[in-house]
């Protein structure tokens, strides 16, 4: 796959509203272009609609989990795309079933978003 011209857009799929905007904004401010989902099936769709380097994925959402909506993006659109999952959930377990799913990378909820953006600079650059 390669990379556009310009910023990269990244898939923000949260369905904590206020959680959403924070990584919006926070994107925003460091040159990125970004997209909102609020659940797997909406991520389906912008995933779609938009030309998406990275996908940033809550692992609890309203219809499904985040494991589930990795395996799918991985059965369907992209064996490559980064994605990033985000968890509160802090059991070993977790990292395990993330990798088995095709998660490209792991970090715990509160995340501190010097290191979020670090990791994001590093899966798609």
């Amino acid at each position: 796959m390669t990379q556009p011209l310009g910023p990269a857009t990244i898939l923000v799929v949260e369905d904590d509203a206020a959680t959403s905007e924070f990584f919006v904004d926070l994107l925003s401010w460091n040159g990125y272009h970004s997209a909102v989902a609020a659940s797997g099936e909406a991520a389906f769709a912008a995933l779609a609609a938009h030309g998406v380097q990275l996908v940033l994925l809550d692992h609890r959402l309203p219809d499904m989990d985040g494991l589930a909506v990795c395996r799918q993006i991985r059965a369907t659109i992209s064996t490559t795309m980064p994605i990033l999952l985000l968890s509160a959930d802090r059991a070993p377990v977790l990292r395990l079933a993330a990798q088995a799913a095709g998660i490209t990378a792991y970090l715990p909820k509160p995340v501190d978003p010097e290191i979020l953006l670090d990791q994001i600079a590093t899966l798609i650059h």
